[in-house]
């Protein structure tokens, strides 16, 4: 759980240093690893779960959209129709 909880941290670059340091003074090889995960995770997963997020957004804002301008048609339908079968005043 906490090198899960670490590549978290290690993803969102706010403590890099604090993440790699510790394995990069076991072994000086374990930045290629550290920088091919901020690599991938920053430019590429990052980038895919915005582009997903932006995307579910769009289709539910659309779809409200879309259920408020109906609602408005049939509103001012009923509001026709209310006022065609109306009863003329006598003047």
């Amino acid at each position: 759980l906490r090198a899960e909880w670490s590549l978290l941290v290690l993803l969102t670059t706010c403590n890099f240093p604090d993440v790699m340091l510790p394995a990069y003074e076991e072994h000086r090889a374990v930045f290629i690893y550290f920088g091919l995960f901020v690599a991938v995770g920053v430019w590429f997963l990052l980038s895919l779960l915005t582009a997903v997020v932006y995307q579910a957004y769009t289709e539910e804002h659309q779809a409200l959209s879309q259920a408020k301008a109906e609602a408005a048609a049939a509103s001012l339908a009923r509001a026709f129709q209310l006022l065609a079968h109306a009863e003329p005043e006598a003047a």
